[in-house]
């Protein structure tokens, strides 16, 4: 009896071994208590100019020498549970980013490396709307962006994304009452204009402009704009996988109200000199705000025309 209950024992545990030997790692580490995946990071801020804040999806550690930032001095760290905080002796430069590099591991023992940009925090960003734009543009008359700045600040860092294209300002005193234009095709404008990245043009017929406030991945939306030719008969009608699934996210955030080409700013009469208008500033996030000026009425750097496109 006591040899049949040792030989029942041992195959139990042969069985054990062997179901153990199929399982996938995670649950390994699930029956040993044990963490193997390094921390991640979620978010990251410039809270002032002196300070960034740094997001984890779970608590970390940090040592006194685990971060570096390129022409900065970093004079206090502190962590509270996933957040990191990191105090620099000297505020970033206006409308340019800084190199942070750091390690970081969680309660396990795991680390993890990074490199990151962070954009200087500009705590004077103009209250701006998009006020003009055309995508239809030529050499005489490039497609152009115009904010209309409606309370002054400083434009350090603001970042303007048209589809496939953008632009960041360096450090640019703006005025309440002045226009900012950004021309993003190659050919003759005024003087006193920006100049976009690619100078490719917007996109023409089906597209989305974004202004925020840095060119980071999770910077604050300011303004932006949908329009379609409302020719296209894929992709919600904007004939782009690209524009629908900005659109959405425009949607879900309560930045603009629809989702589809049916919401968007018809822009199937607009010209290189009939730009797209916003109507006496008004701000509803929605087509209605917006029309056509009438041919050679484009007013880029200036008031808006009141002469309508029949």
């Amino acid at each position: 009896m006591k040899y049949l209950v040792v030989l029942c024992i041992c195959v139990l545990c042969v069985g054990m071994a062997m179901s153990c030997t199929e399982q996938p790692s995670s649950l390994l580490n699930i029956f040993a208590q044990r963490d193997s995946s390094p921390p991640v990071l979620l978010d990251m801020e410039m809270v002032t100019p002196t300070e960034a804040c740094l997001r984890f999806d779970e608590l970390v550690m940090i040592k006194k020498d685990a971060f570096t930032i390129e022409d900065n001095e970093i004079i206090d760290m502190g962590v509270w549970d996933e957040l990191v905080t990191i105090t620099f002796k000297h505020p970033l430069m206006p409308g340019t980013f800084s190199t942070l590099e750091g390690r970081v591991q969680d309660l396990g023992g795991n680390s993890m490396r990074f490199s990151i940009q962070l954009w200087a925090k500009n705590t004077r960003i103009p209250s701006l709307l998009i006020n003009e734009f055309t995508t239809k543009g030529n050499e005489n008359h490039p497609d152009r962006v115009e904010f209309a700045i409606l309370k002054g600040g400083n434009l350090a860092g603001v970042t303007i994304e048209g589809t496939g294209d953008s632009y960041t300002f360096g450090d640019y005193e703006a005025a309440s009452g002045d226009y900012v234009v950004v021309v993003f095709g190659k050919g003759t404008v005024e003087n006193g204009f920006f100049f976009s990245k690619n100078q490719n043009g917007l996109a023409t017929n089906n597209g989305y402009i974004c202004v925020y406030a840095t060119p980071e991945w999770n910077a604050e939306l300011l303004d932006c704009v949908l329009y379609s030719t409302k020719e296209a008969t894929t992709h919600s009608g904007f004939g782009s996988k690209t524009v629908a699934q900005k659109a959405e996210e425009l949607a879900q955030g309560a930045h603009w109200n629809g989702s589809t080409a049916k919401d968007a700013i018809d822009i199937s009469k607009a010209t290189a000199t009939r730009s797209v208008n916003r109507n006496n500033c008004t701000d509803t996030n929605r087509a209605n705000d917006w029309y056509i000026c009438a041919t050679g009425n484009a007013s880029f750097g200036a008031t808006n025309s009141t002469n309508r496109h029949n």
